[in-house]
C-alpha cells in the first residue's frame, strides 16, 4: 500500500497530513472505479483513504469528497 492513502503516519504534522490527504482525494475524484473502491472498503473493513473518503482505524467515515 502507498502511504498517500494511510489515515495517519507516525510523526506526521497536522498540516502535512492535510496536504497529503488532499492530494490523494484529488486523485480519487477522477477515478472510474471509485464506487467499486468504496464498496470494497466496506466489504474488507478497510482503514485509510478509499474512494476519496477517509476511514479511521475504528472504520468510521470522517470525510467525504464531493462528487
Amino acid at each position: 500500500m502507498h502511504q498517500t492513502r494511510d489515515d495517519s503516519l507516525p510523526g506526521e504534522t497536522t498540516e502535512a497530513r492535510s496536504q497529503r490527504l488532499a492530494y490523494a482525494t484529488n486523485i480519487c475524484r477522477g477515478c472510474p472505479v471509485r464506487t467499486a473502491c468504496y464498496a470494497a472498503s466496506l466489504e474488507h473493513d478497510a482503514a485509510g483513504l478509499w474512494a476519496g473518503r477517509i476511514r479511521n482505524i475504528d472504520h468510521t467515515t470522517r470525510k467525504k469528497v464531493p462528487a
